[in-house]
């Protein structure tokens, strides 16, 4: 029985030999070590060259994430049971004989593990499993225990056989946070977990490059929604859907606890209100006295920052849901662009029509869901329960063709005066916007102001651009939803049928059941379904078609011309900005306007593609929003030093 050791290594040099030796030293043999240095930009891989041999491969790769590095060293593994442990942990001399028994013993189970421990300088403290205290145990409800204690299986120390993972696949690429949950949740759901009673890993918390309070999550992680959206769809096994919703609940008020100690208790409220939560009723009513306690001592008084006597100002973010697409990217790369160095970024899931609102103690609070006749009041109240905050109002929603939808312009323009009135900024998120807001005298002059949308790119940047192929690639991606246009789109292609043009659908949404009826049996289009990994979807096609209805920016259009790809857009609001810039200095085009959003004229530019500079204006869009993340941050720390005083 041999066991294959895979270290994801990024920037350890002071501990990986550490952990290395730990595993040189086991009592058990027949085992090898790969590690996978992922892009450090230290020392590391120097480090880990000293041990290349008989029993360590060093593998190296640009920086793609610990779940690529983990992959990969199972792509190279040679034995049938593989063990993952970070570079900067270690395992005592048995660990290996302690799962040797663990397999012989329960050979069903779908990954092995000891109990272990969490070391901060000389200190330890044991870990506490719920159910495993003195003999080895087979947990058969994985969601059961972990919800009652720690996590009976952690990243370092776990050993999963090979067939494992080609039933439940890998670690997940693109999560930042709770990947290696995500794969424990897959196992657990299919399979019972075996653990060893003896303390064999030391889970070192004070190691370099660890986690920091800075990345504290503050809404729910990926595995906990894709659990989630398994129990809706009814899919969890009945024995297991209450310790599954339990494991939620856990998961959820443990964000509660990270973000109320890291001082940061109004993210911990918003969790908390997560009705999800009371499955676990004593949990939650601690930490909700926590907090109770919290404000009541600190009414009136700023609560500290971490950063001296220098209060960063705070900046609370009115949500209507965590799942607002393109919007919530771009404030997520806000939050954590250069500006958080400067600024505190809050967060809040709010009823837009709800009139319970309060003092957020901030300096700026910012709205992002849309105006209508129903929040006029509520935002009225918002602004009478926090009369020291500058409100700003980001409109991501109208535009000039979404006037031309509604049954009464008139009333449509009241509306929003009244709504717009409130606020001390209105953003446009494009020029056409802007535009638009003054012509129609829709707010005071001095209160508009333009900041052109955009999100974190270099993931999109740093693409290598590729040929064109043939047949050429198009994409299309987003919410699928009537105001997409994706339906014309798809009418266009069955007229066209040209055997160089094929076209990629991803995302999700209403429309999803209807486009795939009116696509047919076109072998020229496919849907994907919804990405994670934008960039690498991107990376496959030659050009990007946005035939939106209404679109106030065209977040989509940013990413594709980052990614170095021509677009083919609808001429309206913020995208024919992106495609042509207006004024004497404008740059070379970087796709087409469509000419209207009917399927006849996406036919007729279907059939241009093939004979256009398709590379050419991937690169003329490339070089127009290289610096656009740049800009962006300097328009909103130029607009927040007016306003903070």
């Amino acid at each position: 029985m041999g066991f294959s050791f895979i270290i994801p290594l990024y920037n350890k040099q002071a501990s990986v030999a550490k952990t290395i030796n730990s595993i040189l030293q086991q009592s058990v043999r027949d085992f090898e070590i790969i590690v996978v240095d992922d892009g450090s930009t230290d020392e590391s891989h120097k480090v880990a060259e000293q041990f290349v041999g008989e029993k360590l491969r060093l593998l190296r790769q640009e920086n793609a994430g610990v779940s690529v590095a983990r992959n990969t060293g199972t792509a190279h593994a040679k034995f049938g049971h593989l063990v993952f442990i970070d570079a900067d942990d270690l395992i005592a001399k048995d660990f290996l004989l302690h799962i040797q028994s663990l397999i012989n013993r329960y050979p069903q189970a779908g990954a092995f593990g000891t109990k272990y421990q969490y070391s901060r300088g000389n200190k330890n403290t044991p870990c506490k499993i719920f159910s495993v205290k003195d003999e080895a145990v087979l947990i058969n409800d994985y969601f059961y225990v972990a919800s009652r204690g720690d996590l009976p299986i952690v990243a370092s120390g776990i050993c999963i056989p090979k067939n494992v993972l080609e039933v439940v696949g890998g670690f997940p690429v693109g999560q930042k946070q709770g990947e290696d949950q995500d794969l424990w949740s897959r196992i657990g759901l299919n399979y019972s977990i075996a653990v060893h009673p003896s303390i064999d890993i030391s889970y070192v918390l004070d190691a370099e490059n660890r986690v920091s309070v800075d990345s504290i999550p503050f809404e729910e992680l990926e595995y906990s929604r894709n659990l989630q959206s398994l129990l809706n769809e009814n899919l969890v096994q009945n024995e297991r859907i209450e310790s599954v919703q339990r494991y939620i609940a856990g998961h959820l008020l443990h964000l509660v606890q990270l973000n109320a100690q890291a001082g940061k208790h109004q993210v911990a409220s918003n969790l908390l209100n997560d009705k999800r939560t009371r499955r676990l009723p004593l949990r939650r009513l601690k930490w909700s006295s926590y907090l109770k306690m919290k404000q009541l001592f600190s009414r009136g008084i700023q609560e500290p920052d971490g950063l001296g006597n220098n209060r960063q100002p705070l900046i609370e973010n009115l949500l209507n849901d965590k799942k607002m697409g393109g919007i919530l990217s771009v404030v997520k790369s806000l939050s954590k662009s250069e500006l958080a160095n400067n600024y505190r970024f809050n967060f809040s899931v709010v009823n837009p029509k709800s009139w319970l609102r309060k003092n957020y103690a901030t300096d700026i609070v910012m709205v992002h869901y849309a105006s209508s006749w129903s929040t006029l009041l509520p935002n009225l109240i918002t602004r009478l329960c926090n009369p020291s905050s500058r409100l700003i109002l980001q409109e991501h929603h109208y535009t000039l063709t979404f006037e031309q939808s509604v049954p009464s312009v008139k009333r449509f323009h009241w509306m929003l005066r009244l709504n717009y009135k409130i606020f001390d900024r209105v953003i446009a998120v494009s020029h056409g916007q802007g535009s638009w807001i003054r012509e129609r005298q829709l707010i005071q002059p001095n209160k508009l102001t333009i900041i052109p949308q955009c999100r974190e790119l270099s993931d999109f940047l740093k693409l290598k651009q590729k040929e064109v192929g043939k047949p050429i690639k198009l994409a299309a991606y987003g919410r699928l939803c009537p105001a997409k246009g994706f339906s014309n789109l798809i009418e266009a292609f069955n007229q066209v049928n040209h055997p160089q043009l094929k076209l990629s659908i991803a995302g999700d949404g209403p429309s999803e059941n209807e486009l795939k009826n009116k696509a047919g049996n076109n072998t020229n289009i496919e849907f994907v379904g919804r990405i994670e990994d934008v960039p690498k979807f991107l990376q496959q096609c030659d050009l990007v078609v946005i035939p939106s209805v209404s679109e106030a920016f065209g977040l989509v259009c940013l990413e594709a011309k980052a990614a170095g790809k021509a677009v083919l857009v609808s001429d309206i609001d913020g995208l024919s900005e992106q495609v042509n810039s207006p004024g004497e200095n404008c740059l070379p085009p970087c796709g087409l306007l469509l000419e209207d959003l009917t399927p006849q004229a996406i036919v007729k530019a279907l059939i241009q593609i093939p004979h256009l500079p398709l590379s050419e204006w991937g690169d003329n869009g490339r070089l127009q929003v290289k610096n656009a993340w740049e800009v962006y941050q300097a328009d909103w720390r130029n607009l927040f030093k007016k306003l903070v005083k």
